[in-house]
């Protein structure tokens, strides 16, 4: 609408800018403008790129440390075994050492006729060599001569009785006679007992 000097609304520096508002609109609709926010959007995807490769190659380090911790903590251990049975070794030869000394000179003496031995001399030896034993968690299962209740898991039949046709099995509890002693080292049997059942 014009007034009667037949202005239409838009004089002076109304019109520039009424002009710029409408090109600035324009202008974000263009596809170069896209384009800028399509870069922004790629440089942003970048620096998370770059984070996220950041973060992979410090998980990869700590990967490793943990791979090359429990190397270390293997080698440790099995360092550790060594030892124990270097040092189990050691107390063994101790224990059974001066008796196990004292026999193969016994038993040199004998053969080479140096000295006569005597069986008295030689029960010393071997009771003083199990004493030691003991000391050190090897001991009997059973004793010759001695009478106990069959038990599979510690007695092994010597003939084929009865006691050997179920492998225990409704045979437990049987009175049996010890004729060759076992071995038990720290509570577990290496080597079973040899029983005959009473009486057979």
């Amino acid at each position: 609408m014009t007034d009667e000097h037949g202005d239409d609304g838009m004089s002076g520096g109304r019109a520039p800018r009424l002009l710029g508002r409408a090109l600035g609109r324009l202008l974000g609709r263009l596809p170069g403008r896209r384009r800028d926010a399509s870069a922004d959007d790629v440089l942003r995807l970048r620096r998370e790129l770059r984070g996220a490769r950041l973060d992979l190659a410090e998980r990869d380090r700590a990967a490793e440390r943990a791979r090359a911790e429990l190397a270390r903590a293997r080698d440790a251990a099995a360092r550790g075994a060594e030892r124990r049975a270097q040092a189990d070794l050691e107390r063994l030869a101790a224990a059974i050492g001066t008796p196990l000394v004292q026999f193969m000179t016994q038993a040199h003496l004998h053969r080479t006729g140096a000295a006569r031995v005597g069986v008295e001399d030689v029960l010393d030896v071997g009771t003083r060599l199990v004493r030691g034993l003991r000391e050190i968690g090897v001991d009997a299962v059973g004793e010759p001569g001695a009478v106990e209740p069959f038990d599979p898991s510690r007695h092994d039949p010597l003939s084929d009785d009865p006691l050997s046709d179920a492998a225990g099995t409704g045979r437990a509890g049987r009175p049996v006679v010890v004729r060759v002693p076992g071995l038990a080292c720290r509570g577990r049997v290496v080597r079973k007992a040899g029983v005959e059942e009473e009486g057979g």
